[in-house]
């Protein structure tokens, strides 16, 4: 699909036949919106992408994003079993940059208006900005503390770590039936969970405790 939009993106047919005879074909096809033709020619429905006539063309960005990436985006088309040369269809770069006030909406320098020489919302400035977090730093707890949270703000990973805390917990010592089903309740409630899924976790733990108290039963009764 992004070789079909690439190919609109042409608008000189004779150009295009100068290419090559097929990519004036393909080129034809696609402004005509003949979709058979331009399968036909591009090897037909099943042929795999590797063996496509015509390509698409990458390149990477010369500058990187927010995060330190260089991302590849589509320059042109390409054509890899001929020698021909590659056809650049994106002519022109963009870039998002802020709109500064002209100097005729400038407000005096004795006035303080509030929201003054303000550029009309669009799609690229209509958006709740985000804090960066690439700077944060956590201090970890010291070995012989532990490490608490609030239930309330922990987070999904520390669910995980929680969970499996308990999980390593229970299996160093001899567990009974109700530590197995308290168990199973934590791991369900460990991360998100539905409706149903909280009404078993809290079966499992009303069980555990129907368990546990037969178990001091018979405890005190062997002790006596």
């Amino acid at each position: 699909m992004s070789v079909w939009r690439e190919l609109r993106r042409l608008r000189n047919q004779e150009l295009a036949d100068k290419v090559s005879p097929v990519f004036g074909e393909l080129h034809r096809a696609a402004h005509a919106g003949d979709w058979q033709g331009y399968i036909t020619l591009q090897g037909g429905p099943f042929v795999s992408r590797a063996k496509l006539a015509l390509r698409t063309w990458y390149q990477y960005k010369n500058e990187p994003t927010s995060y330190g990436q260089y991302r590849k985006a589509i320059k042109g088309l390409v054509m890899p079993v001929s020698s021909i040369p590659r056809v650049e269809t994106r002519l022109h770069s963009y870039r998002i940059v802020k709109i500064k006030p002209k100097s005729s909406d400038r407000v005096d320098s004795g006035f303080d208006l509030q929201g003054a020489s303000v550029p009309s919302w669009t799609r690229v400035n209509n958006y709740t900005e985000y804090e960066k977090c690439t700077n944060l730093r956590f201090s970890s707890p010291h070995e012989d503390e532990a490490e608490q949270y609030e239930i309330v703000q922990i987070t999904r990973y520390q669910r995980k770590r929680l969970h499996q805390h308990l999980i390593n917990y229970n299996l160093k010592r001899k567990m009974s039936p109700a530590d197995k089903y308290e168990l199973l309740a934590n791991a369900i409630t460990a991360s998100e969970c539905n409706e149903s899924e909280k009404a078993s976790a809290h079966s499992y733990m009303k069980l555990a405790f129907t368990l546990r108290q037969n178990e001091n039963m018979k405890s005190k009764e062997k002790l006596k």
